[in-house]
């Protein structure tokens, strides 16, 4: 969960980065996230969730094997879309040298 809960925050642009958009700018995203945190909490710390799922409460240990795992994905995807933004801006320089003008905009966020 904690994973999936950084890849959807990832996922919202290929190029900008986590950091540059508001972090609750999408009502949908948050309400999801939300509705997910919410869930796995009712089945796994509640007596009606081990009841129905067989489930046991976890300990923040297991919790805290996930953490570098979620830490690992976001540098990594971090590093990609600056990669592909510095890639991006020398690809538009290139085209504006080359035309000794203004390149058409065709960069999108």
């Amino acid at each position: 969960m904690c994973v999936q809960v950084v890849n959807v925050h990832l996922c919202r642009s290929r190029r900008v980065s986590i950091v540059s958009r508001p972090f609750f700018g999408n009502p949908l995203i948050t309400a999801g996230v939300i509705a997910e945190v919410a869930l796995i909490g009712l089945i796994d710390y509640t007596t009606l969730g081990h009841a129905v799922f067989g489930t046991a409460a976890l300990g923040h240990e297991a919790w805290l094997i996930v953490l570098p795992f979620a830490a690992a994905m976001l540098g990594l995807e971090e590093g990609r879309k600056a990669f592909v933004r510095r890639r991006d801006r020398s690809r538009l320089i290139n085209v504006e040298t080359a035309s000794g003008g203004e390149a058409p905009s065709t960069i999108d966020a």
